[in-house]
């Protein structure tokens, strides 16, 4: 593969960061595009420049606002994009919204003849620029996770502002106790001290890294009891009695 196309792998971070950014523009979060960027750039894309990123921003906002869904303000949907971009994007999107990355649904947009709100437009512009330094995302609380299926052998790492809305929303789409008698649920097995969201994101990276061998599909592995118990210990994890 050529080094300027991007992988899915690396689309798929670019798509849930932007998932991220936009549920914080929605809930009237202050937060920083560059700050974003940075921590993609120390992690997951790395090697991929600043311009690269935000262009790959505009698609999706191109893209979601071509489905008739919110986007970012802060990133213009590019005026053309191809099939191909389309296609990718739409598949990511699926994944995205599947049963391993739930999370808060992100309304669709008004009507654009909605007042205060033009054409082919996202959320009314900030008159003084796009990127709000005053407050860094690093400032905000977060954790790393480690859960696990029932008492299985497979585990799902991620991070969170919210460790019990994040169970809630493993959950959601699983068999409650009623519906299916002793049905395994998520639980969280480990956890990180309170972080600053940043810290929070890069450690799931790390694990991720090295639960690499054991990946199963997105963000679930399956290990040995004492392989887990030595990621945890290596993190610093809290167990959850």
């Amino acid at each position: 593969m050529a080094r300027n196309e991007w992988s899915d792998n690396e689309l798929f971070e670019t798509v849930k960061t932007y998932m991220e950014m936009l549920r914080l523009e929605q809930s009237g979060r202050l937060y920083s595009k560059t700050d974003f960027r940075r921590i993609l750039i120390a992690g997951p894309l790395s090697g991929r420049s600043n311009g690269s990123i935000e262009f790959r921003m505009q698609n999706i906002s191109s893209y979601r606002s071509q489905k008739g869904l919110d986007w970012i303000a802060g990133y213009k949907p590019m005026d053309h994009i191809g099939e191909n971009v389309i296609s990718r994007l739409e598949r990511l999107f699926q994944r995205y919204d599947s049963e391993e990355y739930i999370h808060e649904s992100i309304p669709t947009r008004k009507s654009k003849n909605t007042p205060n709100e033009g054409p082919s437009k996202g959320l009314t512009p900030r008159s003084s620029g796009y990127e709000v330094e005053p407050t860094d995302p690093s400032e905000t609380k977060g954790y790393t996770y480690i859960a696990q299926y029932g008492t299985t052998p497979v585990f799902k790492f991620g991070h969170s502002g919210d460790l019990v809305r994040r169970l809630d929303e493993l959950n959601a789409h699983v068999p409650t106790a009623k519906e299916i008698p002793h049905h395994p649920q998520w639980s969280m097995r480990f956890h990180s001290q309170e972080l600053s969201t940043d810290k929070a994101y890069g450690t799931e990276q790390e694990i991720k890294a090295t639960v690499q061998p054991f990946l199963t599909t997105g963000e679930r592995f399956t290990c040995p009891e004492e392989i887990l118990n030595s990621i945890a210990k290596r993190f610093n994890f809290i167990e959850v009695s």
